[in-house]
C-alpha cells in the first residue's frame, strides 16, 4: 500500500484547543432551506446601476379606469427601491415616476415626473421565478370568467387572456371550484393552473394566475390559505410629492393599485438575478441546493444602511414555511460583510455533515445513518465498526502475495493457513499466545477492506482479528499485524450542530483490550469551523476544539485492578495524541474515580487537554496534527494506521468529506482521498477551497451591477452562515 509519511504533513498551524468555544449571533433561516441576504442600500444601488436592463414592463405604466377612460395614467418608472416600513414578508418599495402624464377627467392633467408611489408587497403573492402567473385586472372581465369557473367551465374570454399571455388552453381543459367565488384550478393535460380572485381597498377586482408543477404546489397552497380579500398583493401606501386632490386623487390611487396588482409577477422582474434556480438548473453538482421554491423578506431595522432584504428558498422540493421572516444577523457583522448567505441547519447536516459521517465510518452507506434532534444530529441506526487499527507497527508475520486473488474474494483458502501455521497467534479464552490451525479453519473467516491492498482476518465473534496489508515496499509481500477494533452500538454516535459549533459524541466506544477485560470509551469534541487562508485560497477549516474523555475498564475474567485502568489510559490517551509531552500531560492529570473488582474508571477533562497543548511547541502540535492526517488517509483508504492519533485523524477525516463534497457535489471516496492526500503532503492548490463552493452556489445570486462578491467568512450560527462583500462593477 502507498503511505505518506509525517515529514509530508500540512504546515497549516493546528488548531486551537481552548476551554470556551465562540458564541455566534444566531443567524436562523426560519425553516427555509436557504436564505440569501443583502442591505438595503447595497441592493438599491446595485438596481439603480442596472436599471436599464430590467424588462421594459416593470417601468412603463399605462392604466385607464375602468369606469371611466378620461381617467387614465402613463409614465415611466425609474429604479424601483427597497424602503423602510415593511416586516417580514411585506415589503415596501419607492417606484418614482421620471417622466408621464396623469389625465383626470376630460381636461384635467397632471405631469406626474418626480411622483413618489410607496408600496408594500405582500411577497407570498409574488409568482416564484420561471413560473407562469399573469393578472386580469378589468372588472368587465371578470365577472363573467368568475361565474363560468363557478360552474367548472372557462370562459372565451379567459381563453383569450391565456392566449395572449403565450398559453393555449386545450379542449380538454377542466376545473374544480375549491371555493365559490373564491379560487379554482384548472388542469390541462400535465399543465395545472391555481386561479385567485380578491380585491384591493378601492373595490378594483383581480384574477390571480399561476402555473404549478409539484415543486410549487405547496408554496400556492400556502396562499390558498392566507387569500385575504382585505390583504391585496399590493397595498398603495402613499404617493409623495402628489400634487392631486380631491376625485382626482382618489382615481390616481385606484388606477396605480389596479396597475401594480395587475402586474404583480414583474416584481420577479426586479428580482431576476437573485433567482439560484437559472445558473443551477445545468448542474448536478449542487443540484441538492437548486430551489424548487422561492419567496423573498424583509428585517427593517430602522435605516437603509442596516435593514436586510432576504432571497429565500426551499431545495429537493420540500414544503415552503408559512413564515417569511429573514434574521436581523443574517450578514455578518464582521470583516466588511455586506452580504450574507445561510444553509440551514438541517440541510447543512443532512447534504454536508451526512456525508462526512459516512466517511468517519469509512465509507458506510448513508441508510446507516438517522437525522434525528429536529434534524440537527447525524446518528447511527446499526451498530458500526468506527475503526480497525494496528496495536503497534510490529509485523507478527508475513506471507506470499499470491494469496491475494483468495483475500479478496473473502476466501481464507487452505494454501493461505498452511502459509501462517506457525506464525498465527491467537488470543481466546485458553489464554494470550494460544496456537490452533483448527481455529483457522473452523473459525476465522478473511474480510476485504480495500482490494489488493489491506484484507482482515476475524474470529467468528469479531472480538478478535488480524490486519493484513500488502508491503509498499515490497510487492510480493503482505505483513500481517496484531488489531484493535473499536465498535460502537447503534444510536451511541452522534454528530450535532449546537448554534456555534459541532459537537462529535462517541458514546460506548468499544474494544477489547484482551480475553480478560474490555475497555469503553465515552468521547466527546466541540469543534467551532471557520476558514483559513492557505496556499491562496480559503479552506473550510476546524477552528477551536474542546475534548472530554471518559474510560471505564470492564471485566471479562480478571478482577479489576487500578493498574489496569491506569495502563488502559495510558492507551487509549494515544488515540489522541501521538506526541509524547501530550500523552504524558493528559495520562497525569487523568482522574481514576472508580476502581471496583468488575469496573474501574477515569475522566480525562477538557482541563486536561487544554493543559497538555499549552505545554508543547507549536512545531509539535503541527507534528501531531501532520501524524493525525496521515492516519485519517490511510483508514479512509481501507488501510490500517497505528490506534495512537485515531480521534485526531476523525476530525481530519470529517474535513476531507467536507471539502470531497465541495469539490465534487458529493463526497465520494475517490474525492475525499485526493483531498486529504493533497492535505496531507501540502498541495493545498488541489484542495477544493470553500471559495470555489461559494462560486458555484452563492454568485448565482448576483444583483445587477454587482460583479461577484469576496468570500470574507464562514461560521456556525444555527446554520452555516457565509459572510460575503459585493464587488461592484465599474
Amino acid at each position: 500500500m502507498n503511505t505518506l509519511t509525517t515529514t509530508d504533513a500540512p504546515t497549516a498551524p493546528a488548531p486551537e484547543v481552548v476551554k470556551e468555544l465562540p458564541v455566534n449571533k444566531n443567524a436562523d433561516t426560519n425553516d427555509w432551506d436557504t436564505v440569501f441576504a443583502i442591505r438595503f442600500n447595497d441592493a438599491n444601488v446595485a438596481i439603480s446601476n442596472s436599471w436599464a436592463k430590467i424588462d421594459d414592463k416593470a417601468k412603463n405604466v399605462s392604466q385607464v379606469a375602468t369606469d371611466d377612460p378620461n381617467y387614465n395614467l402613463t409614465g415611466v418608472l425609474g429604479p424601483w427601491q427597497l424602503t423602510i416600513g415593511g416586516d417580514g414578508k411585506n415589503i415596501r418599495m419607492n417606484c418614482p415616476f421620471v417622466s408621464g402624464n396623469f389625465n383626470a377627467g376630460p381636461s384635467k392633467k397632471y405631469d406626474v415626473k418626480g411622483y413618489e408611489v410607496i408600496i408594500e408587497v405582500g411577497m407570498q403573492w409574488v409568482p416564484n421565478p420561471d413560473q407562469f402567473a399573469f393578472s386580469i385586472g378589468d372588472n368587465k372581465k371578470i365577472d363573467p370568467i368568475k361565474d363560468a369557473l363557478n360552474n367548472s367551465s372557462l370562459s372565451d374570454g379567459l381563453k383569450a387572456e391565456f392566449t395572449s399571455h403565450g398559453k393555449t388552453l386545450s379542449p380538454a381543459s377542466s376545473v374544480e371550484v375549491i371555493n365559490i367565488d373564491k379560487d379554482w384550478v384548472i388542469t390541462d393535460g400535465k399543465a395545472n393552473y391555481y386561479i385567485f380572485f380578491y380585491k384591493d381597498k378601492y373595490q378594483s377586482e383581480f384574477l390571480q394566475v399561476y402555473q404549478f408543477e409539484d415543486s410549487w404546489k405547496n408554496n400556492l397552497k400556502i396562499l390558498e390559505n392566507s387569500i385575504s380579500e382585505e390583504e391585496p398583493a399590493v397595498v398603495i401606501v402613499t404617493i409623495k410629492n402628489n400634487k392631486t386632490d380631491g376625485i382626482a386623487a382618489a382615481v390616481l390611487q385606484e388606477i396605480i393599485s389596479e396597475w401594480f396588482n395587475t402586474n404583480i409577477g414583474e416584481f420577479n422582474h426586479v428580482f431576476s438575478s437573485l433567482d439560484l434556480s437559472p445558473a443551477l438548473s445545468n448542474s448536478d453538482k449542487y443540484k441538492w441546493i437548486k430551489p424548487t421554491g422561492t419567496s423573498y423578506a424583509v428585517t427593517d431595522n430602522g435605516t437603509l444602511e442596516n435593514s436586510v432584504f432576504g432571497v429565500l428558498t426551499m431545495t429537493q422540493g420540500n414544503t415552503s414555511p408559512a413564515s417569511h421572516q429573514v434574521s436581523p444577523n443574517a450578514i455578518p457583522d464582521k470583516d466588511g460583510a455586506n452580504a450574507g448567505f445561510l444553509i440551514s441547519g438541517v440541510a447543512f447536516m443532512k447534504n454536508m455533515m451526512l456525508s462526512s459521517a459516512q466517511v468517519i465510518f469509512n465509507n458506510e452507506a448513508a441508510t446507516s445513518f438517522d437525522i434525528a434532534n429536529d434534524g440537527l444530529t447525524v446518528t447511527n441506526n446499526k451498530k458500526l465498526t468506527w475503526g480497525r487499527f494496528k496495536k503497534d507497527d510490529t509485523v507478527i508475520a508475513t506471507i506470499s502475495s499470491s494469496n491475494i486473488a483468495d483475500l479478496d474474494n473473502n476466501k481464507l483458502s487452505d494454501a493461505l493457513v498452511a502459509e501462517l501455521k506457525g506464525k498465527w497467534i491467537s488470543t481466546g479464552q485458553q489464554g494470550e499466545g494460544y496456537y490452533d490451525p483448527g481455529i483457522m479453519v473452523n473459525g476465522y473467516a478473511a474480510h476485504v477492506s480495500a482490494k489488493g491492498l489491506s484484507w482482515y482476518l476475524a474470529s467468528p465473534d469479531l472480538k478478535t482479528q488480524y490486519l493484513l496489508e500488502l508491503d509498499d515496499k515490497d510487492a510480493t509481500k503482505i505483513k500481517m499485524y496484531n488489531s484493535m477494533v473499536f465498535t460502537i452500538e447503534k444510536q451511541q454516535f452522534k454528530m450535532s450542530l449546537i448554534n456555534s459549533y459541532l459537537e462529535i459524541q462517541f458514546i460506548d466506544l468499544l474494544y477489547p483490550e484482551s480475553w480478560e477485560y474490555d475497555v469503553h470509551i465515552n468521547y466527546t469534541e466541540q469543534v467551532s469551523l471557520g476558514l483559513k487562508a492557505i496556499g491562496g485560497k480559503q479552506i473550510f477549516w476546524f477552528d477551536k476544539v474542546t475534548k472530554n474523555m471518559t474510560v471505564n475498564v470492564t471485566k471479562t475474567k480478571a478482577s479489576i485492578t487500578v493498574n489496569i485502568v491506569e495502563d488502559a489510559v495510558m492507551a487509549v490517551v494515544g488515540l489522541i495524541a501521538v506526541v509524547a509531552p501530550l500523552i504524558d500531560g493528559i495520562r497525569a492529570a487523568a482522574s481514576i474515580v472508580e476502581v471496583a473488582e468488575d469496573a474501574g474508571s477515569a475522566v480525562i477533562g477538557v482541563d486536561a487537554f487544554a493543559d497538555a497543548f499549552e505545554d508543547i511547541s507549536e512545531v509539535e502540535q503541527e507534528f501531531n496534527e501532520g501524524n493525525a492526517l496521515v492516519n485519517g488517509l490511510e483508514q479512509a483508504r481501507g488501510g490500517w494506521p497505528a490506534f495512537k492519533n485515531a480521534f485526531t485523524a476523525t476530525r481530519w477525516k470529517i474535513l476531507g468529506g467536507i471539502a470531497g463534497l465541495i469539490g465534487a457535489g458529493v463526497a465520494t471516496q475517490a474525492a475525499i482521498e485526493a483531498a486529504m492526500e493533497a492535505m496531507a503532503k501540502g498541495k493545498w492548490e488541489d484542495v477544493p477551497g470553500f471559495d470555489e463552493f461559494a462560486d458555484d452556489a452563492i454568485v448565482p445570486y448576483s444583483w445587477p451591477g454587482v460583479d461577484g462578491y469576496d468570500l470574507k467568512n464562514a461560521t456556525l450560527a444555527s446554520s452555516l452562515q457565509v459572510g460575503l462583500k459585493t464587488k461592484s462593477k465599474q
